[in-house]
């Protein structure tokens, strides 16, 4: 990260007192300020406000509000963040964070669970995780928000930065540094650690490791091969990037055809949960048959049938019903739950009421004992318009599948997907645990 300078500067600061330029301009002074730096920290501020319109209506009075309500003076927040840009860039040059990462992963050789993301941040005021870093911060210091990996969410104006050409460039891989470090540093000590669960989450985000990653051979290919094949390993998650290529071309998609994801969750012989996760537009709801992936092609359903697989999780893809539910049915006696949210069916070969009903008639999973019976899980985009926010129709699923509940999404004239209601299902926030509300018109 650095201080963005290209909109040069100005006298006027982000905040509503700070925004005269008659009265910063004649004031000699008040130093200048980055437009470039006020600028993002405006984003910031806004993608803030913007999610607790919903929170102050349902929750009312919370600590978010009252920092945004008392923000530090643009000036102040600028130094301070100038201080950590020069904290950062020594720690980067020297690989401090790499040391450390090792160092300490040796101290926990008890360790069982290691997670990757972009979003620790979360956003202003919101972070996703509460790291010794964010603890420290000021109250109502204002920053512009990073996302540690290329990404579709605009998080300022502009596009996101330099689109992946591929894993083999130096500079693109780079791009996800700590999940470099991660994966070989895990695999380095794999003998030694107790690793049984490895988390690379995009926290519902357009983004994900590149996935070019499983396009020929690599270290970072071979890391992650180690660390599953280890006895006892038994949970991946997994998000990958695929929007970044360019018109969505099927050739692309000849990356999960290749053999070589499913041949590392092949490795994973104890496995009891995979989860893929991709940013493929997750704001759609149908694809062509051309831009459909085979999930017999992604994953070692044999290897699966013989295992201990207790979840499966689909995020993310394009997929053709029928395809989708052979696969299910393939899966082994050992499966408790199933997640399959944004998804993107193939046109004209079904649609998201389709899919549900199949589910129900087809796979024999309604004639189950209670006790028996697999969770069917759900989560879909619409008219959700803050990013970590999705409508989650689990309830909605489970009366349809296993009782006389009527189907969650309904196919209406004219129209090729099958969408639901409102009043169905309740909206959640990946980046704020207590926000739960009925999906409803405002």
């Amino acid at each position: 990260m650095k201080i963005p300078i290209t909109d040069g500067y100005g006298p006027c600061g982000y905040s509503g007192d700070e925004n005269d330029p008659d009265d910063y301009a004649g004031n000699e002074n008040k130093e200048w300020i980055s437009m470039g730096f006020v600028r993002l920290c405006k984003d910031s501020i806004f993608l803030t406000e913007s999610r607790l319109q919903d929170k102050n209506k349902y929750q009312g009075d919370n600590e978010v509000q009252k920092q945004v309500d008392n923000l530090m003076p643009s000036r102040d927040a600028l130094a301070h963040y100038t201080d950590l840009l020069h904290q950062q860039r020594e720690v980067l040059s020297s690989s401090a964070d790499e040391e450390a990462f090792r160092y300490a992963v040796q101290q926990f050789p008890q360790l069982t669970k290691a997670t990757v993301t972009p979003a620790a941040h979360g956003f202003l005021f919101m972070p996703l995780y509460e790291t010794p870093m964010i603890r420290a911060f000021p109250s109502g210091f204002v920053y512009p928000i990073p996302r540690t990996w290329p990404s579709d969410e605009r998080l300022g104006h502009g596009s996101p930065e330099d689109c992946p050409e591929g894993w083999e460039n130096d500079d693109e891989r780079r791009q996800w540094r700590g999940f470099c470090i991660v994966s070989k540093a895990l695999a380095d000590h794999a003998e030694k650690l107790q690793i049984s669960e490895l988390v690379v989450d995009n926290h519902k985000l357009p983004t994900g490791v590149d996935y070019t990653l499983f396009d020929k051979p690599n270290t970072e290919y071979d890391s992650l091969c180690k660390i599953v094949a280890r006895p006892g390993f038994k949970r991946l998650v997994l998000s990958l990037a695929t929007g970044y290529r360019e018109g969505f071309d099927a050739e692309d998609w000849g990356i999960y055809r290749n053999g070589r994801l499913s041949s590392l969750l092949a490795k994973a012989t104890d496995l009891e949960e995979v989860v893929l996760q991709t940013n493929y537009d997750l704001t759609s709801w149908f694809c062509t048959m051309e831009d459909s992936l085979s999930l017999f092609d992604i994953f070692p359903v044999d290897t699966f049938s013989n295992g201990k697989l207790r979840h499966f999780g689909l995020s993310g893809m394009q997929v053709l019903q029928d395809d989708l539910i052979s696969f299910l049915g393939r899966l082994p006696s050992t499966l408790k739950s199933v997640n399959l949210s944004f998804l993107s069916l193939v046109e004209g070969h079904g649609n998201h009421a389709t899919m549900l009903a199949d589910i129900r008639d087809k796979l024999g999973w309604r004639h189950r004992p209670a006790s028996q019976r697999i969770k069917v899980s759900i989560s879909m985009l619409l008219n959700q318009f803050n990013k970590g926010r999705y409508v989650c129709l689990d309830r909605e699923v489970q009366e349809y599948i296993y009782g006389d509940g009527p189907p969650p999404f309904v196919a209406q004239e004219g129209m090729i997907e099958a969408h639901f209601t409102w009043g169905t299902g309740i909206v959640y926030d990946e980046f704020d645990p207590r926000f739960a509300v009925p999906y409803e018109r405002n």
